[in-house]
Protein backbone atom coordinates (compact mmCIF):
# COMPACT_ATOMS: atom_id res chain seq x y z
CA UNK A 1 0.00 0.00 0.00
CA UNK A 2 1.36 2.89 -0.97
CA UNK A 3 2.22 6.04 1.74
CA UNK A 4 -0.85 8.14 0.34
CA UNK A 5 -3.42 5.51 0.26
CA UNK A 6 -2.56 4.70 4.19
CA UNK A 7 -2.78 8.54 4.96
CA UNK A 8 -5.96 9.02 3.68
CA UNK A 9 -7.26 5.08 5.14
CA UNK A 10 -5.94 6.65 8.53
CA UNK A 11 -7.96 10.19 7.94
CA UNK A 12 -11.06 7.95 7.16
CA UNK A 13 -11.25 6.00 10.05
CA UNK A 14 -9.94 9.00 12.07
CA UNK A 15 -13.16 11.30 10.09
CA UNK A 16 -15.52 8.59 11.19
CA UNK A 17 -14.70 7.99 15.06
CA UNK A 18 -15.43 12.19 14.90
CA UNK A 19 -17.89 11.96 13.23
CA UNK A 20 -21.04 15.17 14.28
CA UNK A 21 -24.50 14.65 14.17
CA UNK A 22 -25.54 18.17 12.92
CA UNK A 23 -28.90 17.97 13.49
CA UNK A 24 -28.74 17.26 16.90
CA UNK A 25 -26.06 20.91 17.01
CA UNK A 26 -28.63 22.54 15.45
CA UNK A 27 -31.34 21.25 17.63
CA UNK A 28 -29.34 22.47 20.21
CA UNK A 29 -28.33 25.68 18.83
CA UNK A 30 -31.94 26.56 18.71
CA UNK A 31 -32.80 25.78 22.17
CA UNK A 32 -29.93 28.17 23.46
CA UNK A 33 -31.47 30.68 21.61
CA UNK A 34 -35.20 30.08 23.09
CA UNK A 35 -33.15 30.46 26.71
CA UNK A 36 -31.60 33.39 25.21
CA UNK A 37 -34.64 35.08 24.22
CA UNK A 38 -36.52 33.90 27.32
CA UNK A 39 -33.72 35.87 29.71
CA UNK A 40 -33.96 39.05 27.83
CA UNK A 41 -37.74 38.63 27.86
CA UNK A 42 -37.16 38.07 31.30
CA UNK A 43 -35.20 40.98 31.85
CA UNK A 44 -37.86 43.13 30.45
CA UNK A 45 -40.78 41.78 32.42
CA UNK A 46 -41.70 44.80 33.97
CA UNK A 47 -41.90 47.46 31.10
CA UNK A 48 -43.49 44.83 28.84
CA UNK A 49 -46.13 44.56 32.20
CA UNK A 50 -46.19 48.03 32.24
CA UNK A 51 -46.60 48.48 27.78
CA UNK A 52 -43.47 50.28 27.92
CA UNK A 53 -41.70 48.11 24.99
CA UNK A 54 -42.94 45.42 23.15
CA UNK A 55 -41.31 42.28 22.09
CA UNK A 56 -42.12 39.58 19.57
CA UNK A 57 -40.02 36.95 17.23
CA UNK A 58 -39.13 36.60 13.59
CA UNK A 59 -38.09 33.80 11.92
CA UNK A 60 -34.66 33.99 10.20
CA UNK A 61 -33.40 31.86 7.41
CA UNK A 62 -30.04 30.66 8.24
CA UNK A 63 -27.48 28.89 5.85
CA UNK A 64 -24.61 27.68 7.39
CA UNK A 65 -21.91 24.72 5.72
CA UNK A 66 -22.34 22.17 7.96
CA UNK A 67 -25.69 22.43 9.35
CA UNK A 68 -27.42 23.50 6.37
CA UNK A 69 -30.42 25.72 6.35
CA UNK A 70 -32.76 26.43 9.06
CA UNK A 71 -34.57 28.92 10.60
CA UNK A 72 -34.10 30.18 14.10
CA UNK A 73 -36.01 32.97 16.05
CA UNK A 74 -35.06 36.53 15.92
CA UNK A 75 -36.20 38.45 19.23
CA UNK A 76 -36.96 42.53 18.12
CA UNK A 77 -37.79 44.87 20.72
CA UNK A 78 -40.21 47.98 20.25
CA UNK A 79 -39.78 51.34 22.42
CA UNK A 80 -41.78 54.01 20.54
CA UNK A 81 -40.42 53.98 16.94
CA UNK A 82 -37.30 52.74 18.16
CA UNK A 83 -36.18 48.65 17.81
CA UNK A 84 -33.48 47.11 18.90
CA UNK A 85 -33.71 42.96 17.46
CA UNK A 86 -31.19 39.86 18.73
CA UNK A 87 -30.08 38.32 15.02
CA UNK A 88 -28.51 34.58 15.58
CA UNK A 89 -26.10 34.39 12.84
CA UNK A 90 -25.01 30.93 13.69
CA UNK A 91 -23.43 28.49 15.74
CA UNK A 92 -20.44 27.85 13.70
CA UNK A 93 -18.40 30.49 14.90
CA UNK A 94 -14.29 30.79 15.19
CA UNK A 95 -13.76 30.17 19.32
CA UNK A 96 -17.16 30.37 20.58
CA UNK A 97 -20.17 28.09 20.27
CA UNK A 98 -23.01 30.70 18.90
CA UNK A 99 -23.23 34.08 18.20
CA UNK A 100 -26.26 36.61 18.13
CA UNK A 101 -26.05 40.32 17.03
CA UNK A 102 -27.86 43.32 18.94
CA UNK A 103 -28.48 46.01 16.43
CA UNK A 104 -30.40 48.90 16.37
CA UNK A 105 -30.84 50.95 13.69
CA UNK A 106 -27.28 52.85 14.70
CA UNK A 107 -25.01 50.14 15.71
CA UNK A 108 -24.19 46.25 16.06
CA UNK A 109 -23.35 44.58 19.16
CA UNK A 110 -21.53 41.24 18.72
CA UNK A 111 -22.64 38.62 21.62
CA UNK A 112 -21.02 35.00 21.71
CA UNK A 113 -21.95 32.05 23.40
CA UNK A 114 -18.97 30.12 25.57
CA UNK A 115 -20.60 26.66 25.93
CA UNK A 116 -17.97 25.61 29.15
CA UNK A 117 -19.48 28.77 31.09
CA UNK A 118 -23.23 28.48 30.15
CA UNK A 119 -22.85 32.19 28.92
CA UNK A 120 -23.06 34.89 26.70
CA UNK A 121 -20.40 37.72 26.26
CA UNK A 122 -20.00 40.88 24.98
CA UNK A 123 -17.79 40.28 22.24
CA UNK A 124 -15.68 43.93 21.11
CA UNK A 125 -12.84 42.67 18.04
CA UNK A 126 -11.20 46.98 19.23
CA UNK A 127 -10.60 46.24 23.59
CA UNK A 128 -7.87 44.69 24.87
CA UNK A 129 -10.28 42.83 27.12
CA UNK A 130 -12.89 41.83 24.93
CA UNK A 131 -15.23 39.72 26.46
CA UNK A 132 -17.35 41.04 29.02
CA UNK A 133 -20.18 39.03 30.55
CA UNK A 134 -23.96 39.48 29.09
CA UNK A 135 -25.84 40.10 32.08
CA UNK A 136 -29.23 42.10 33.11
CA UNK A 137 -26.58 45.03 34.03
CA UNK A 138 -24.53 44.93 30.98
CA UNK A 139 -28.17 43.91 29.16
CA UNK A 140 -29.29 47.32 30.65
CA UNK A 141 -26.68 49.73 29.49
CA UNK A 142 -27.13 48.32 25.89
CA UNK A 143 -29.95 48.59 25.54
CA UNK A 144 -30.07 52.25 26.96
CA UNK A 145 -27.23 53.45 25.01
CA UNK A 146 -29.05 51.83 21.24
CA UNK A 147 -32.35 53.29 22.32
CA UNK A 148 -31.12 56.65 23.08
Amino acid sequence: MSELAEFFRKKSEEDEKQKVDWENEKQEWLETIETFNKQIIDWLKEPIKEKLVTSHTEELNISEYLMGNYQAPSLVITSGKEIVSFKPIGKLVLGFNGRIDMASFTETKTLVYIKDKQSWFLFEQSKKENLKLFDEKLFTELLKKMLS
